[in-house]
């Protein structure tokens, strides 16, 4: 019997998750906000399991009660932000860290479709093409946790290759400006994890990386992966 394929999902490498964690070797972890999306019960048992250095865990009070409390078990619990913990880096979000991301959003292409030099693209054709091309409408959007401030802003990767967000993000699905590559209905287009650094997006739309990451829902699968 086969398996339908999620039109969209949340990548989790854990083998990223694993050495940033080790290279980083903090001392207190911050999980608030769902580990930023990643999941704080998966970040917390892994930094359980890669760091017997530590110490400490900075929570969400409003979480406290969906974490295992074995977990929690022997570590200082605090509840605030600290300054002095490398929160974006453990995650691969700090571009000024040696870490890799860990996280990485794909979502299937719905329709390819050619458009013309000069049409334009989604709510009231804010994207123009400068030649004839194809779009791939992809099934994420807004309501999904993609922020809307990306349109037109944002690359994708598609097929190995870099590709602008043209046009309006919608509530369930965005555009994405293909070109001649080779992309058909029920391939992945992924918006941002190692190709395409969640920091550009962030660079890109004001939008702090741990809020980007953070907004991707729950309704959207999280798949762990080892590279």
């Amino acid at each position: 019997m086969s398996v339908t394929a999620p039109p969209r999902v949340v990548r989790i490498d854990m083998t990223a998750l694993e050495q940033n964690l080790q290279r980083l070797a903090p001392e207190v972890i911050d999980v608030r906000a769902d580990a930023y999306g990643h999941g704080l019960n998966r970040v917390l048992a892994t930094a359980r399991e890669s760091l017997p250095g530590l110490r400490g865990a900075i929570v969400s009070e409003v979480e406290l009660a969906s974490i295992d409390r074995e977990l929690l078990h022997g570590l200082e619990v605090s509840h605030a932000a600290d300054p002095r913990v490398a929160s974006a880096a453990v995650y691969g979000l700090d571009p000024n860290a040696d870490t890799v991301p860990v996280m990485a959003v794909r979502a299937q292409v719905v329709l390819r479709k050619p458009l013309k030099a000069g049409e334009g693209v989604s709510y009231g054709g804010s994207y123009r093409c400068e030649t004839d091309t194809s779009m791939a409408l992809v099934a994420i959007g807004y309501s999904q946790g993609i922020a809307r401030r990306a349109s037109n802003r944002c690359y994708a990767a598609v097929a190995g290759s870099r590709c602008p967000v043209a046009g309006s993000i919608s509530m369930d699905l965005l555009s994405v400006d293909v070109g001649a590559l080779p992309v058909d209905p029920g391939d992945y287009v992924e918006l941002f994890g190692n190709q395409v650094r969640l920091t550009e997006w962030s660079a890109a739309t004001g939008i702090a990386p741990l809020a980007l990451s953070s907004r991707i829902q729950q309704s959207v699968p999280r798949i762990e992966v080892r590279a």
